[in-house]
Order: structure tokens, then sequence, then C-alpha cells
């Protein structure tokens, strides 16, 4: 493929570089619309703005254009009443789909000269709902997202060739912005405008392209069944999935029809790609993200994705391995207390997963006449064989003596409920 690095993206012009279908967009369009609005802003004074807008490739203009004006840009991760009152005072306008606000097609403007960007004064804020829950905004440098691009292309470039990219996932948010605009961008694969949110939608998109790849969800993987056509959908070039812990029972089923396993990639707004795996593998660090640990075996991260000499400290418990590749054990941040005793939910639900009637696993504090823990369940086929053949009681009973091996008696569920998948 042909290579642009981020920051050269609105340089030399290449109209014969297809950047989307229906509607058709090729670089130089790309490149001619994104320095009008540039223009635009300047114009204006703009100096900070609120970008949320639908169609990936407007996405791609927005941000060239305002990067080139000097201008930085907020992700909001909605539109909704109290996400813009929590973020009206830090940015200048808003650029969305909606009636009232600023749309790209306002900015008509004589093109700004091209330029490269700057690799450290372009800035991305990406927003989070945090730990607290509260809205929390992480600010990116170009230079942090041009780096993981560049990783990303170096791993699995050659496997995907002129692949068109077709996703699942927003791109509002650090996964699908990376893997659905900025990364195809540099590479000149050509992406699908729309996020795509049924398996029968990225089907119908699929046929259509002769090389494609899937930027998808857990949520969305789990969906995926027997109506669809396997046969044509196993020519994907790749699968990956973000956001969430894709289940073991999902993954196998993919592989089993598409003969390849879904990469599966681990991150997060604020450290951007931490690893990646296929099936049950060990997750594979990404070239340059050092890993190492604190006292209480929460995992500390350095990255090229993160800012120079910042080390982000997380709350995922790990086991390292002497190669570098790593297994999760759940969240330390789950603990809670029984009769005085520190409980880990993760590192219980991580057993019950173990089991192998069990796929998905949720754990909880049951408030009766004294405290419990209560389990919801998602059984594997095994698990639903069991169910039919010997009863619910004597499956629970089964659970619980599984569990028993790692907690103490009072930590195991009392509540027991079994569904068809977690909420």
């Amino acid at each position: 493929m042909n290579w642009i690095k981020l920051e050269q993206l609105l340089l030399k012009t290449q109209p014969e570089r297809a950047v989307t279908a229906e509607p058709a967009l090729n670089h130089a369009q790309l490149c001619d619309r994104a320095l009008s609005l540039a223009a635009g802003l300047q114009t204006q004074g703009v100096q900070r703005i609120a970008v949320h807008l639908e169609d990936a490739a407007d996405l791609a203009i927005a941000l060239l254009g305002a990067w080139r004006a000097g201008v930085s840009v907020l992700l909001p991760s909605d539109l909704q009443a109290q996400t813009r009152q929590r973020w009206s005072t830090e940015v200048d306008l808003w650029l969305t789909d909606q009636a009232d606000d600023a749309h790209l097609s306002d900015y008509r403007h004589s093109p700004l000269p091209a330029h490269p960007l700057d690799l450290d004064r372009c800035q991305l804020s990406l927003c989070t709902s945090g730990s607290s829950g509260e809205p929390k905004r992480i600010d990116k440098t170009l230079r942090q997202l041009a780096n993981e691009v560049e990783a990303l292309e170096h791993l699995w470039g050659a496997d995907l060739g002129e692949a068109c990219i077709i996703g699942s996932v927003a791109t509002q948010h650090i996964y699908g912005l990376l893997f659905r605009v900025l990364w195809p961008l540099c590479a000149g694969r050509s992406f699908v405008r729309k996020q795509l949110a049924f398996p029968e939608d990225l089907q119908r998109a699929s046929r259509e392209h002769p090389a494609f790849a899937w930027v998808a969800s857990p949520a969305l993987l789990k969906r995926m069944g027997d109506n669809l056509d396997w046969p044509a959908l196993s020519a994907v070039r790749r699968v990956f999935s973000s956001g969430g812990a894709l289940p073991a029972e999902a993954s196998q089923s993919l592989y089993e029809r598409l003969q390849q396993w879904p990469t599966e990639i681990l991150g997060s707004s604020e450290t951007g790609g931490i690893a990646w795996r296929q099936g049950q593998d060990l997750w594979q660090p990404f070239a340059g993200v050092e890993l190492s640990q604190d006292s209480d075996g929460a995992l500390l991260i350095a990255s090229p994705y993160l800012p120079a000499g910042h080390i982000e400290h997380t709350a995922d418990a790990a086991r390292i391995a002497a190669d570098g590749r790593f297994e999760l054990l759940g969240r330390l941040d789950r603990i809670v207390k029984l009769e005085e005793k520190r409980i880990s939910l993760p590192m219980l639900e991580h057993a019950l997963m173990a089991h192998a009637w069990v796929a998905e696993a949720r754990l909880g504090v049951v408030q009766e006449n004294r405290a419990s823990l209560g389990a919801l369940l998602v059984l594997s086929e095994r698990g639903m064989h069991a169910l039919r053949n010997q009863g619910r009681r004597s499956l629970t009973q089964a659970l619980r003596q599984h569990l028993s091996q790692h907690c103490e008696t009072l930590a195991l569920p009392r509540r027991w409920r079994l569904l068809r998948q977690v909420p």
C-alpha cells in the first residue's frame, strides 16, 4: 500500500486514491474540503471545536481541517443535553449533523495552502465516563495517534492489503477513530462511512467488496448467527474486536465459521492500544509498550501512545509471563467486603468462567438479612446440556463445588440466575 504519514495527509493530493465509496470521495477531494474548512475556521477566529459526526469521512475532513487551522478538537461521546452543558465552556462551536449546530457544508471558503501538520501542537480530546461515572477528558497529541497507526500497519498491513474497512463501532471513541478512520486514511484503504450496528448490515456491505476487514465489538460478534452467508463472509481478511471481553464461545464460533481467530485489541481511551491476542492465547503487548506491576499486582503501562515519561496506573490485575505476554486476572477496583473479608469479584468470575459449563459470569452483592454474593450466568453449550440432563439444582451445586477451590465458603454465591446474555 502507498503509506502517507498522518502529519502529511494534506500535502500531495492523489485523485486516484479512494477514501470512501457511496458516496465516492477521493484523497484530492478530502484534502480540498479539509483545507476549505481550515480557512473558514481561521476566518472566524475559532480556537476549539467539538465534533460529533456520524459519517466517518466527514469526521476525517473535520479533524484534518481543524488541525490545519491550529484548532483543538474535542470528540464528545454523545450530544445529550448534559454532555453539551459539561463541555460548553471548553469549545467555541459544535460541528455536528444537528440542525442548530455548525455543519461542514457551511464552510465553502477558498482553501488554505497545504502544509504538514504539527505532531506536537495538533490536539485531540476524547471523552469518557471515567471510573467514577463522571465525564472525563483525555488529551492526545497527533504524535501519539501517528505512533499508533504506524504500529497497526506494521503488524497487520500486509494481511489487510487493499481490504475495505467495515465497522460496527462508533468513531467518537479511540478504537473506532484509529481503526475505521486514521489508519485506513494513512494506508490508502477505503472505508465504509456509516457505523453498521447489525450483522445483516455488515454482511451486506461485505458483499460489495472483493476484500474487506471488520472493525467490530464483542456485542456484534456474539450476535452473528447461522442466518448469515458464512461461505461468502469467510473472505474477510481480519476480524478486529475491542471494547470489552469477547466470550471464548463466540471466538470459537467465529473460528469454526471463518477459519481464523478474531483479533482482540486490549486498550482504553487513556492508554490507546496495550496488547492483542487471538483465541485464548496470552495478551501480546504492542511494540514499544512496556509493562510492570505495582505492589498490589496492578498493571503499569509505559507506551509511545501516552505522553512522554508518563506511566499509566491501571486497576487491572495481571500475571506477566517470562516472555512478556500476560493474562488479565480481573479488576482490582471491584473488591467487596463480606463479614470483614475482602473478596475480589473479578477473580471469582474468572474462576467460574474457567468451568466448561460457563460462558459468562457476573457477580454482585445481594442485600438480604445479611449480605451475600449473587451470580448471573450465561451457560455454554455444555452447560445447557448439563442443565437439561441434571437439572438446575445439580448444576449450581457443581458450580459451587468448583468455586469452593478458589474462595472461602462465605464468598460462594447464594443466589444464581441463568440468562441468555449478561446485561
